[in-house]
C-alpha cells in the first residue's frame, strides 16, 4: 500500500480492480498516461496547496531519500541560490546538462532541489519539512506546476504556487525568483494544455510584489517566427535538452547577478 502524507498522516490507497470496476471518482482524463489509477491518491484528498508527501508504488521511499540527502547537502553547502522544481529543474544536474549548469549557475555557489513528478503540494511538503531549515539563501528560484495541469485548474495550481511562496517567505528572507511554465508538446500534454499555460503564466506575473518576488519567463526563446515550439529545446517534449538549458542559462544568470547584489 502506498499513500500520499498529508500534514504528517498517511491517507491510504483504495484500489480498485481495473477489470471489474475501471476507474471511479477520477476520470480517464484527469489521469496522466504514465500513472496507473493505484498510483494516485483520490482525487478529492489532494489539492495544490495542502502539503502532500510524494510516493511511488513502485519506490516508494525514493523521494524520501533524496528529500533527506538534500537536507544535508544544503545545510552542508549554505547556498546562495536554491532552484526548486520538479523534472525540468532536477534535470539540469543531471548528464551532458550539467554543462551549462556548471557554467551559469555554479559559480554562484546554487544547489538544485528539483524532484521529478512533483506537483506543487509535493514542494510545499519538502519545504514545510526540512529543506528550508537552518539555511540562509538569497534567492530562491522556483518553477513549478506543470504536472498540476492534468488534474487542476489553472486558478488552483496558482492557489499551489501562492502557498509555497508562502512557505518560503515565513521561513527565509530569500528573494523569489518565479519562473513561468514552460510550452510543452510531451506525449501526455492534452490540446488545452497550451491555453492552460497562458493563463498560468498570466496570474504567476500578477505574484510578483515588486520586492520579495519577481517574475522571469524565457519560454518564448524556445518559439520559432510562428510562435510555436522549435526543435531541439526539449529532450522529451517537457524537459530541457542540453541546447535548452544553455538557454535558460543565458537567460536567467543575468537576472540572478543582479538579484544577488
Amino acid at each position: 500500500m502506498a499513500g500520499c502524507r498529508v500534514h504528517g498522516k498517511m491517507i491510504g490507497w483504495i484500489v480498485l480492480l481495473g477489470f471489474a470496476l475501471g476507474p471511479s471518482a477520477a476520470t480517464q482524463s484527469e489521469i496522466p498516461p504514465w500513472q496507473s489509477p493505484a498510483a494516485l491518491t483520490p482525487i478529492k484528498m489532494r489539492k495544490p496547496w495542502v502539503p502532500c508527501y510524494h510516493t511511488e508504488p513502485t519506490r516508494p521511499d525514493a523521494t524520501l531519500r533524496m528529500h533527506d540527502k538534500f537536507i544535508g547537502d544544503i545545510q552542508a553547502q549554505q547556498p546562495a541560490v536554491l532552484f526548486v522544481g520538479d523534472s525540468i529543474v532536477g534535470f539540469w544536474r543531471r548528464g551532458s546538462n550539467l554543462a551549462s549548469w556548471n557554467k551559469y549557475i555554479a559559480p554562484l555557489n546554487a544547489y538544485n532541489l528539483g524532484i521529478p513528478g512533483d506537483y506543487t503540494e509535493h514542494i510545499l511538503w519538502r519545504l514545510s519539512n526540512g529543506e528550508l531549515s537552518r539555511i540562509h539563501p538569497k534567492v530562491i528560484v522556483l518553477m513549478a506546476g506543470t504536472n498540476n495541469l492534468w488534474r487542476d485548474t489553472p486558478a488552483d495550481i496558482i492557489k499551489g504556487i501562492s502557498a509555497v511562496i508562502d512557505v518560503i517567505g515565513k521561513s527565509t528572507n530569500a528573494k523569489i525568483l518565479l519562473l513561468g511554465i514552460l510550452p510543452r508538446n510531451d506525449r501526455e500534454a492534452r490540446p488545452d494544455f497550451g491555453g492552460k499555460i497562458d493563463d498560468l503564466n498570466a496570474s504567476l506575473a500578477k505574484l510578483a510584489d515588486g520586492k520579495q518576488v519577481r517574475y522571469f519567463y524565457f519560454g518564448d526563446k524556445y518559439l520559432d517566427q510562428d510562435g510555436k515550439l522549435a526543435r531541439g529545446f526539449l529532450a522529451d517534449g517537457l524537459d530541457p535538452s542540453p541546447r535548452g538549458y544553455e538557454v535558460w542559462g543565458q537567460q536567467i544568470r543575468p537576472v540572478l547577478d543582479e538579484m544577488l547584489k
